[in-house]
């Protein structure tokens, strides 16, 4: 689990630089506690000792903590006797020690933090098991040297030791072991971005003062940049973004802005604490999950050679795609119960009467992008049923005349909003089809919301229905910025929002066509996309079994 290529360090320089790191970070945070609160808000130390045992083979653990024990050891004197000195030393040697024995036995030995059962096994260790015994034994040192409480101490030591394991311990570890290569130019492009628009979101949530009416929803800002963090660059890249999220929110809590800072000092930081560790988790097990599939993909088209071996990644690719599916579908859920009582407050703010303009205006927005947000995990949880074969359609006799309507309806705000003129063509009759309305309504809206969005203000957007022969054919047609012919398969695959077109925002995660498409197939149809290039429009077809009773 050493680093990767070349002679690995003495010994003595990696005691050293144990030393350097423990000696510096605690002194630092000896005297960096949360504001109101004798606590410590991160140790870094637990980070520098566990990621030293866990690159070093095991005769040198004994020389690594001697270094460890010696530079935290002056600062610890800053606190307390000789004594309280040398027994948190020795709680914090055997969390580091279990830990790396933990990671070492039940962890994949290549590249842990990029299977699924690694990243489980190293957040079990660091963020629950180590930092429980650790903290049980500190605890115990510290009521025996002080006045103090043994489950409040206990849970600030927990605390401070799980968020350092979430924080800092996987980036500090990622970048010893395995030595990542300078990025290509496009890729560190990529990077900068999502950086530039990680810490832009943390800033203005955590750092800068903004009214109490943006907080609630406003810790979610940084979701969006932390997830592509976790699709795009795996567990070095998430590990780097929730580093930079911890030290964005750190610093706001103790320059007094940003969400943790309204309730009692004890509150504030284990609310902050708990949100850090509670986000950082599951984007771990994400990346961790994402390298995996990779990982897996890569294994199959490289083991042709070998019939038996390939069976067997293909189902271990197909059990990674099932977790995967699982796993989306949790997300989907966990996001989901925050909207709920952010929808409940926005709806309180509503009822109270604006001081301004610019209040009003703000709830407008906070409105808008909480519906946008519901609309997204929504998207997300109806993919995640239909992948798992849970979606059962309500096949009814339908008006789809009736349907075609209300789906025009719904997005009448947003083609008046962008200033579309939408040309309607219908059949005067009902026409009866066999389907369910509910879900037959969620692909026309898709389709007509699309083409809203994909079209400059001004545009023409064409909705019809007709009725050919043994077929009900609704089709959406556009002026708007079309998509190239080779794209038109691709742009239904999970995930895939077509082409980055030059500067328009790409709103969503490109799982509605994806949806609209197995929506369309449940009731035996087929859809299809054409597009003559960029800047040409687009049309999409959705064709339906015959109607129950021919149209009069």
């Amino acid at each position: 689990m050493g680093g990767s290529g070349g002679r690995p360090p003495s010994r003595w320089l990696v005691a050293a630089l144990v030393f350097i790191g423990c000696a510096s970070s605690a002194l630092v945070f000896a005297y960096l506690n949360f504001p109101g609160v004798r606590a410590a808000i991160l140790f870094p130390s637990y980070a520098v000792v566990t990621t030293a045992l866990l690159v070093s083979p095991r005769r040198d653990w004994g020389i690594l903590l001697v270094a460890s024990a010696a530079g935290n050891f002056a600062p610890h004197l800053l606190t307390g006797p000789i004594t309280f000195a040398l027994s948190t030393e020795l709680a914090n040697g055997a969390r580091a020690v279990l830990v790396a024995l933990l990671v070492h036995r039940f962890a994949p030995a290549a590249a842990p933090l990029s299977s699924l059962r690694g990243g489980a096994v190293f957040l079990g260790a660091a963020v629950g098991v180590g930092p429980a015994v650790g903290a049980a034994i500190g605890a115990a040192m510290v009521v025996l040297h002080r006045d103090a409480d043994y489950w409040l101490t206990w849970r600030a030591w927990f605390l401070s030791n799980g968020l350092t394991a979430v924080a800092l311990l996987p980036m500090m570890w990622m970048l010893v072991a395995a030595r990542p290569a300078w990025p290509r130019p496009a890729r560190l492009l990529e990077a900068v971005a999502l950086g530039v628009g990680l810490i832009g979101s943390a800033t203005l949530v955590f750092l800068l003062p903004v009214s109490e009416a943006l907080l609630p929803a406003g810790v979610y800002y940084p979701l969006p940049f932390l997830l592509w963090a976790a699709l795009r660059f795996g567990s070095m890249g998430v590990s780097a973004a929730l580093f930079a999220l911890s030290m964005t929110t750190i610093g706001g809590a103790i320059a007094d802005t940003g969400p943790f800072v309204a309730g009692s000092p004890s509150e504030n930081l284990l609310q902050m604490q708990l949100f850090l560790i509670v986000v950082a988790i599951p984007l771990l097990l994400l990346s961790a999950l994402i390298e995996q599939e990779r990982g897996t993909a890569a294994a199959l088209r490289t083991s042709q050679a070998d019939s038996i071996a390939q069976r067997q990644v293909e189902r271990a690719l197909r059990d990674a795609d099932q977790r995967k599916d699982e796993f989306i579908a949790m997300l989907g859920h966990e996001l989901r119960n925050p909207l709920a009582p952010i929808g409940a407050g926005l709806e309180l703010l509503r009822r109270k009467p604006d001081a301004d303009e610019r209040a009003a205006r703000t709830k407008e927005v906070m409105d808008r992008q909480l519906r946008h947000m519901t609309r997204l995990v929504d998207d997300l949880l109806d993919v995640s049923k239909i992948t798992q074969g849970s979606v059962r359609l309500a096949l009814e006799p339908t008006d789809a005349v009736e349907v075609a309507r209300q789906a025009v309806e719904t997005v009448g705000k947003l083609v008046e909003q962008r200033k579309h003129t939408l040309i309607l063509t219908l059949p005067d009759a009902p026409v009866t089809i066999h389907a369910d309305g509910v879900r037959l309504t969620q692909v026309l809206v898709n389709l007509l919301n699309n083409a809203a969005k994909y079209t400059n203000p001004g545009g023409h957007i064409a909705f019809a229905m007709v009725v050919e022969d043994d077929r009900v054919v609704f089709s959406v047609r556009d002026d708007g910025i079309g998509v190239a012919p080779e794209m038109t398969d691709r742009v239904f695959q999970l995930f895939d929002r077509g082409e980055i077109h030059p500067g328009r925002s790409q709103n969503g995660l490109g799982i509605g066509l994806t949806l609209t498409r197995q929506l369309v197939k449940l009731h035996g149809g087929e859809i299809t996309l054409r597009s003559k290039g960029r800047g040409c429009g687009t049309e999409v077809i959705v064709e339906l079994p015959a109607p129950m009773t021919p149209p009069i």
